[in-house]
């Protein structure tokens, strides 16, 4: 160890177990001591070996001279700290202080660190916490975890990668039902979704919504219920359709509406095979109307029945002028009935 080095560097004696303290052996005074262990020492354990990254550096206190002497701290300090304290690496490297000096702590290795505790641990910092990691970072506990902050909390996934929420375990509710459970609750929430967004529901899904609701689509909108769709609207409902709407049904479909109805429209077009229509009463105002029975009409067809239709307005010709005779006849006999009546009536 270098003269320099060792300047400032003081043993603190362990006392033997069972035996009281009467006084501190060592203390440090100068505000700095380290343990340093090059990477490579070399053969000569020569000073120079300070100077080179460390295998391993326990450093308590202000920053020691391996620090300062070293070209690149890189292997010194955490990347964030370099990143975020530029040029002030070193100077900062134990805290920022108004009076130059502030007593802190670096443990850097080239190797595996490993910290255990038998008992509980707590890591406590009164300001900012940076954890980086240049490879996969595991978190595992064999009970609940717990993540609370009095700010935000961002869950962010880089480079188009995944981000995975699974409740994988089983857990028994009240009534015994064993399932894994995903509870989200929160005041506001929003979704924002660039891409294509998936929904696979295997079981019931119940949503209940006490305020209103808004829905604004620009694209299509299909949908596909294999079972039974129920619906029940409580209040009014209001639709407008700007672009076109298709509507197909291959079962029954049966609709009772217990109030007023009104449907206001520029075209409508039904094409079907039977139309129903039971009513106590049905007004209707139509300054046109075009029906026909059969779902095909050829020419052949529609020629026969204009036929049929000259010869059933002949058959009403000839009824009717029938009748004309009839009421011919009956004026005849009309008139001898009062000729014979006058007659009598001379004679008395």
């Amino acid at each position: 160890m270098s003269t320099a080095e060792a300047q400032g560097n003081r043993i603190m004696t362990v006392p033997t177990a069972g035996k009281p303290v009467t006084k501190q052996k060592s203390s440090i005074q100068d505000g700095s001591a380290h343990l340093f262990v090059p990477y490579n020492a070399g053969r000569s354990r020569t000073s120079a070996d300070d100077s080179k990254d460390p295998g391993a550096i326990l450093r308590l206190g202000g920053y020691s001279s391996v620090e300062a002497a070293a070209p690149d701290l890189t292997s010194f300090y955490p990347r964030h700290h370099l990143d975020a304290e530029g040029s002030n690496a070193l100077a900062n490297s134990t805290g920022p202080s108004s009076d130059g000096f502030r007593g802190g702590i670096l443990l850097s290795c080239d190797g595996r660190m490993l910290l255990r505790s038998g008992e509980k641990f707590y890591l406590h910092s009164k300001s900012d916490m940076d954890i980086d990691t240049e490879a996969t970072l595991n978190i595992q506990a064999e009970d609940a975890i717990t993540m609370e902050s009095q700010s935000t909390i961002t869950i962010r996934s880089n480079n188009a990668s995944k981000i995975l929420i699974e409740a994988l375990g089983a857990t028994a509710d009240s009534e015994g039902v064993t399932e894994a459970l995903v509870t989200i609750n929160a005041n506001k929430s929003t979704k924002h979704i660039d891409g294509h967004d998936y929904e696979f529901i295997k079981s019931d899904k119940y949503t209940y919504t006490d305020a209103d609701t808004y829905a604004i689509k620009y694209g299509n909108s299909e949908s596909f219920t294999r079972g039974n769709s129920n619906t029940m609207t409580q209040g009014g409902t209001m639709s407008i359709f700007l672009g076109g709407t298709l509507t197909v049904n291959v079962a029954v479909t049966l609709a009772f509406k217990f109030a007023f109805d009104a449907t206001i429209y520029l075209g409508k077009a039904d094409i079907g095979l039977w139309k129903i229509d039971i009513c106590e009463w049905k007004t209707e105002l139509k300054a046109g109307k075009i029906e026909t029975a059969a779902i095909a009409v050829t020419t052949k067809n529609l020629v026969s029945g204009l036929n049929m239709i000259e010869d059933k307005t002949g058959l009403v010709t000839v009824a009717s002028n029938a009748i004309d005779s009839m009421k011919d006849g009956i004026k005849s006999g009309m008139e001898g009935i009062a000729n014979f009546t006058n007659g009598l009536t001379s004679y008395v």
